[in-house]
């Protein structure tokens, strides 16, 4: 997880800029978990923080060679990663309410781009997430997630 979402999106950015041309656009898959410390999602949430956090400077960095970056925040979208979780995991979330299609995100990225948006936060619940992430202490959070999901 690591490499997918850390070397790797590095990787593709720095073989891909040099040939990118002006009003070029990157939108880079972050999450909400990228807001909050999750327990028993940690390594996910962490690397999803940095892809946020990534594109969001990166899209500073490009501006002079007009080149947008987008990082694109959705809450649980409707896949088979939580099921694949599911498998190994012995304590793992198992609630997932507020999903969206993969299209729905898809289309409001695609949308936020084009507006060149440096970040795009799909759906309420999300922006609920985004909203609450900023002005309560992580111990709260991981508190609620915690609660939510039926974990001690």
């Amino acid at each position: 997880m690591i490499d997918l979402n850390v070397s790797g999106i590095v990787g593709m950015r720095l073989a891909c800029i040099p040939y990118m041309k002006k009003n070029s656009h990157i939108i880079n898959i972050a999450s909400v978990a990228s807001f909050q410390p999750l327990p028993y999602l940690n390594i996910y949430a962490a690397t999803k923080s940095f892809v946020k956090n990534y594109s969001r400077a990166l899209n500073i960095e490009l501006k002079s060679k007009w080149i947008k970056v987008t990082a694109v925040c959705p809450s649980r979208i409707q896949t088979n990663f939580f099921k694949r979780w599911e498998i190994w995991a012995k304590i793992a979330p198992r609630k997932y309410n507020q999903m969206v299609t993969p299209e729905f995100v898809a289309n409001k990225a695609l949308k936020d781009a084009l507006k060149w948006k440096d970040i795009s936060i799909p759906w309420i619940y999300a922006k609920f997430i985004h909203f609450t992430a900023s002005i309560l202490p992580d111990k709260w959070i991981m508190k609620w997630w915690m609660m939510q999901q039926n974990m001690k």
